[in-house]
């Protein structure tokens, strides 16, 4: 696990082994369970956040995920950026699934590289979760 530091805006985020995370999702009532990755990151303010994709990998096909959290303050904006090459993906869509849960759709990570899920809760606190998508 690394901490890493940007100058801006984001100010704190968490970057961990993608495979360290692999496991099983909980399925729902009348569902099989399915492979999942999960991240964890942690806020500026310290709490802690966890973002489920999915499938054995996050790769280019990854299109959502569920970010959850005891945060007790709802997900305004999940972004997606490249930093270093400088630029983002469309904007992401946010469902509220419970006071602790948001579903994010519209992802696309749309090339191969490192790539910041970037959150903002509705009291301004702020994360983000780093993961590399193969090429």
């Amino acid at each position: 696990m690394k901490i890493l530091r940007q100058e801006c805006c984001w100010l704190v985020s968490v970057a961990l082994s993608v495979g360290a995370f692999a496991g099983f999702a909980a399925a729902g009532p009348g569902e099989d369970s399915a492979q999942a990755v999960s991240l964890g990151a942690e806020t500026a303010s310290g709490r802690h956040l966890t973002l489920t994709f999915a499938g054995d990998a996050v790769t280019r096909a990854s299109n959502a995920a569920t970010l959850c959290g005891s945060s007790g303050a709802p997900v305004q904006e999940a972004r997606l950026w490249m930093p270093d090459m400088g630029h983002g993906s469309a904007p992401t869509r946010l469902e509220a699934m419970s006071p602790d849960c948001t579903r994010v759709t519209n992802i696309r990570f749309i090339m191969g590289g490192s790539w910041e899920i970037q959150v903002l809760l509705s009291d301004g606190d702020r994360g983000a979760f780093v993961v590399t998508i193969p090429d």
